[in-house]
């Protein structure tokens, strides 16, 4: 994607992870354009519309064609919610990144071809463009990790010490 501007498709962990990590406002600083299914942004019953558009967010209506093939997915992929295929739909139709911390979302991804990242990835994104310090990424990690969010510790651990050493 290296010249072009990144499209990511996100699932509502992502929103989930940012926001309890005090930190839903800095991906749009990125200059990257965040799509999500309008089905996800209802699972979202926290956080408004408004302030999902503020924080950079898209909210795109799926197509009835879509839908249909959701449903399609839904018998064939029996671990997966219709909410995540939603994702995983718009971002192979809108040639995005899928962005989701769903194991078996990633799977899918991966099988046909789609880019697939979590939160961390954003996070690294954010420290390596300067618009989250180290320490602060770090912060909003442990807020993340003290929450429950559902984050790989290994790696977690890892960009703690780095960005906090």
């Amino acid at each position: 994607m290296k010249g072009a501007k990144v499209k990511c498709s996100i699932d509502a962990n992502y929103v989930f992870d940012l926001d309890t990590g005090g930190i839903l406002d800095c991906p749009p600083y990125l200059g990257y354009t965040f799509l999500m299914a309008n089905f996800i942004a209802h699972e979202i019953a926290t956080i408004s519309h408004e302030r999902l558009r503020l924080c950079g967010m898209q909210i795109a209506d799926l197509e009835p064609g879509q839908v249909s093939e959701i449903y399609e997915l839904l018998r064939e992929h029996r671990g997966l919610s219709y909410r995540d295929l939603a994702a995983f739909v718009l971002a192979r139709d809108t040639q995005s990144i899928l962005v989701t911390g769903d194991g078996h979302l990633r799977t899918m991804a991966g099988e046909n071809d789609i880019e697939c990242h979590g939160t961390l990835w954003i996070l690294d994104a954010l420290v390596d463009a300067g618009i989250l310090t180290g320490p602060r990424a770090a912060d909003a990690l442990r807020t993340m990790q003290a929450n429950n969010r559902w984050l790989p510790k290994t790696e977690c651990d890892a960009r703690i010490r780095t960005w906090r050493p």
